[in-house]
């Protein structure tokens, strides 16, 4: 066997191992997406139990006396019960979508989630990888360049490796994608937000990766998840 052979079979080896780790990435996430809301669920049952339980064991002396308020008492607690439901619905509402944007609009694990500009991590000169099959089942696990973003990098445009451009690209239907060991890197959050390096070091048993910074030559241990393999020339701003 040559050499060249070796390597590719390396590279194709080693191009495997990677998608297997974003694989079982993406299904923790899901997991813990759905815990969250079996939780979520079982904690609504048990106020909504613990409330009917309060208002059947009042006191006679508590309810309204004469039967003729029957009627009121009636309309009173169906009052109560739907005005309750509406507010645990929207309470639910406002936290699926507060979870969503969580989930969805960044990939770190550092709390640091936001929806200002400031915060998102979609920036001009990585590569990505599409992880939804909105844009095709070409695209779907292609990786790509971000050409541009836009709306404050809540969208981005990108040159796939094939060679077609998608436009209008939401940061929730994409993932970082990491650069081999040896290859330019960027961290997108935390203290070392937008300092580029070069990739030392891949454990994806923990999650982690090891950068060197140009600026000062540190080594700085990551989570993967707030890497990206940077593309374009290492004396550009962001």
């Amino acid at each position: 066997r040559s050499r060249r052979e070796d390597d590719y079979d390396n590279d194709r080896r080693r191009s495997r191992r990677e998608d297997d780790y974003d694989d079982s990435r993406r299904r923790r996430r899901d997991r813990e997406y759905d815990e969250s809301i079996r939780k979520r669920e079982r904690r609504r049952q048990r106020n909504d139990d613990d409330d009917d339980n309060d208002y059947d064991t009042r006191s006679s002396s508590q309810r309204r006396p004469s039967s003729r308020y029957d009627k009121d008492d009636t309309e009173y607690r169906d009052s109560k019960r739907t005005k309750r439901s509406s507010t645990s619905h929207s309470s639910s509402f406002h936290k699926d979508k507060a979870f969503e944007r969580h989930h969805n609009t960044t990939l770190t694990k550092n709390g640091t989630s936001s929806s200002s500009s400031s915060e998102r991590w979609l920036i001009p000169t990585i590569r990505v990888r599409v992880i939804s099959k909105k844009y095709g089942s070409r695209s779907y696990k292609e990786k790509g360049i971000v050409l541009d973003v836009t709306h404050g990098g809540a969208f981005g445009t990108l040159q796939m490796t094939s060679g077609e451009v998608l436009d209008k690209v939401a940061d929730r239907h994409l993932e970082t994608a990491l650069p081999k060991v040896g290859g330019n890197a960027i961290v997108l959050t935390g203290r070392h937000k937008f300092c580029k390096g070069q990739f030392m070091e891949r454990n994806s048993k923990s999650g982690k990766g090891v950068i060197q910074v140009f600026d000062d030559m540190s080594l700085v241990t990551l989570s993967l998840d707030d890497i990206a393999e940077w593309c374009g020339p290492l004396d550009d701003d962001m």
